[in-house]
């Protein structure tokens, strides 16, 4: 997201747009993640070119959605932060990451230096929120959906 170098955040937006962040397996949750592979994702799309119809950028547009709950199931080297976030001090966005993502403040999906670059993809299994969600209450339902992403549809 390209952000004006004189814009100033609302008094409701943050720099520091990731706003809780843990591992499945801290939690205490034991679910098999999908095998993806950079295949899998060029046999979804077609071809490397139609995967970036699909991006996620910061909103600032009061419209959206001010909250996403979020496990990271495959990264081809990619990294979620804000305007005032020092890469080197975020959590690596690895398979089992989960995040709380206020998606109101400005933020960008960028390549992470700290990561191999592999490929252009990355998934997640996400829900967003118009509230602050409650990670107890909402988590189980994400990781119940995991096993089921990889089942062909019928």
């Amino acid at each position: 997201m390209d952000w004006p170098k004189d814009a100033a955040l609302t008094t409701d937006q943050t720099g520091h747009p990731i706003l809780w962040h843990n591992t499945l397996r801290k939690l205490g949750f034991t679910v098999p993640m999908p095998k993806l592979n950079g295949q899998w994702f060029i046999d979804l799309w077609g071809d490397r070119k139609t995967s970036r119809r699909l991006k996620t950028f910061g909103h600032t547009d009061p419209g959206y959605t001010r909250y996403a709950l979020q496990i990271q199931l495959y990264n081809d080297g990619f990294i979620v932060h804000g305007l005032e976030d020092n890469v080197a001090d975020m959590p690596l966005f690895f398979p089992g990451l989960v995040i709380l993502l206020d998606t109101w403040s400005p933020h960008q999906v960028a390549r992470d230096p700290r990561l191999a670059s592999q490929g252009p993809n990355k998934m997640l299994c996400g829900a967003d929120f118009a509230e602050r969600p409650d990670i107890e209450h909402e988590l189980p339902k994400l990781v119940a959906h995991v096993p089921t992403l990889m089942r062909p549809s019928a």
